[in-house]
């Protein structure tokens, strides 16, 4: 797939994802800008996709392949004025981080 398909099919599986709460909220703080601790998202991201290689889908010509290993050096290359989805390849799991600071991890359901 080309980065405008995995763009447009994460995009379109995002919306029928059931979000998982954390303290009783499906959104949790990864940290803005600088605060974005990217050690502790690296363990979050870990525990939910586990070895699946994965998408970072960044806009509709932007998409980089990696691991949850590869995860905060690539990450570290962001800008973080932007939203960023985390997909499996297969886009059943998904990490969304919005530009604010905030996450939210999730499973598609059809």
């Amino acid at each position: 797939m080309d980065p405008k398909q995995i763009y447009i099919a994460a995009n379109h599986m995002s919306r029928q994802v059931k979000w998982e709460l954390v303290n009783g909220d499906e959104w949790f703080f990864v940290g803005a800008n600088e605060e974005f601790n990217v050690e502790e998202f690296q363990k979050i991201a870990t525990g939910f996709f586990g070895e699946m290689p994965l998408y970072i889908v960044i806009d509709r010509n932007n998409v980089i392949e990696s691991t949850c290993y590869e995860l905060s050096d690539e990450l570290a290359k962001i800008p973080r004025d932007i939203d960023i989805l985390i997909t499996s390849q297969n886009h059943r799991k998904i990490i969304q981080i919005n530009k604010i600071g905030v996450a939210r991890k999730g499973n598609y359901e059809n």
